[in-house]
């Protein structure tokens, strides 16, 4: 083996490189976006999360102590915000509004039950959508409740007598956490197992329609059809709609598997419809992108660009609610994100149609728009 001719073909290999400014910026630019966005949203801080307590009555003097000691809480990892609630709003209606993430109910018969002897079970309503936070939310509540009615047996009326104080329980109360949604989670994996499938769906479908419509252009194919009748816009419709069935398959794979294998929720027709619309969103932005790729390898090299920052924004791994404000617009003009809110809410909080909507009337806005987009490009590029 030469060693003239390893240089000679490495050497071919680089100036290559050199002259081809796309590659090149995809190579450069890209790592570092991708990059700056995971510090970002590894050095955000989590919202904390926000709490109530209610209690009408007697029972009332402990919420002071009760707010206190959940202010006061340094273990959790979002920590807690203790807010009041409004005046028109019931405690489970707060939190399915989500003014609150969770609230403490104090029964109006609590000091009573606990004179008679009986252990009042204190009602704790979260959203139940995570069941991480949930988890945290009860552990800063068991931790700050017992600690607070210490004191409960000096506040019992004055004719108390020895053996109506010998009767109050000696153990805290019981916190029932009530959950308003995702009550069949049990693992926090089924948080975001339905996210997942519109990941999927986005990545394969795009890379699938980029490289079969990059290898129709470098055939003529393309062209051949475009000298027929056939407008452009029809060009990219058929080829999307020849795209779907393998699409829909795909799509359908990871639900199911999801569903059955991992045992994740399951947010039927609503999900689905989010899942196809965004397929074709998947489809069109991969014949957009491979307008501006040569080689196969180009269109690869546009996933960190297209697809990465869409999983690191959607709200899969973190929530669009705790990013940071000038990050927010971004992901909201991201079509995963509307996908994913779909998606969940379909499957963990069993939203119908009609509550979905609005996400869904956004991703059938970026079908329309990655659809012009597509046009162009082929206009452009054939």
């Amino acid at each position: 083996m030469k060693r003239a001719r390893v240089f000679a073909l490495a050497g071919r290999l680089l100036r290559q490189l050199a002259r081809d400014r796309r590659a090149a910026a995809l190579i450069l630019l890209v790592p570092m976006l991708i990059m700056s966005l995971l510090t970002v949203l590894l050095n955000t801080t989590a919202r904390p999360a926000r709490v109530s307590v209610a209690a009408t009555g007697v029972a009332s003097l402990f919420i002071d102590g009760i707010e206190r000691r959940l202010n006061a809480t340094p273990a959790q990892p979002t920590g807690l915000t203790v807010v009041a609630l409004p005046d028109d709003a019931a405690p489970a209606d707060a939190v399915r509004r989500g003014l609150v993430d969770a609230a403490l109910v104090f029964p109006r018969t609590f000091v009573e039950d606990r004179a008679s002897g009986e252990n009042s079970r204190l009602l704790l309503y979260v959203d139940g959508a995570d069941p991480l936070r949930t988890a945290e939310i009860f552990s800063a509540f068991r931790t700050a409740v017992p600690d607070s009615l210490a004191g409960l047996p000096t506040l019992l009326p004055e004719n108390c007598d020895a053996s109506c104080a010998a009767a109050i329980p000696k153990g805290p109360p019981a916190i029932e956490v009530v959950k308003l949604s995702g009550r069949g989670l049990t693992k926090t994996m089924d948080f975001f197992t339905p996210a997942l499938p519109p990941f999927f769906a986005l990545f394969f479908v795009f890379l699938l329609s980029g490289l079969t419509f990059l290898r129709e252009r470098v055939s003529g194919t393309a062209e051949r059809l475009l000298a027929s009748p056939l407008q452009r816009a029809e060009l990219v419709a058929g080829y999307a709609l020849g795209f779907l069935p393998a699409a829909f398959v795909q799509a359908s794979v990871v639900i199911l598997f999801g569903r059955y294998a991992l045992g994740g929720p399951w947010g039927g027709w609503p999900a689905v419809a989010a899942i196809f619309l965004l397929t074709i969103v998947a489809e069109c932005l991969g014949v957009f992108v491979s307008a501006f790729a040569r080689t196969e390898f180009q269109v690869i090299q546009f996933i960190p660009l297209v697809v990465l920052p869409q999983l690191l924004l959607c709200g899969l791994i973190w929530p669009v609610a705790g990013m940071p404000p000038w990050l927010k617009p971004l992901a909201y003009a991201l079509p995963l994100t509307y996908a994913v809110d779909a998606v969940r809410d379909a499957a963990i909080r069993g939203y119908s149609f009609a509550q979905v909507g609005p996400d869904l009337a956004a991703l059938a806005g970026f079908v329309v728009a990655t659809l012009a987009l597509a046009a162009v490009s082929v206009r452009k590029s054939v």
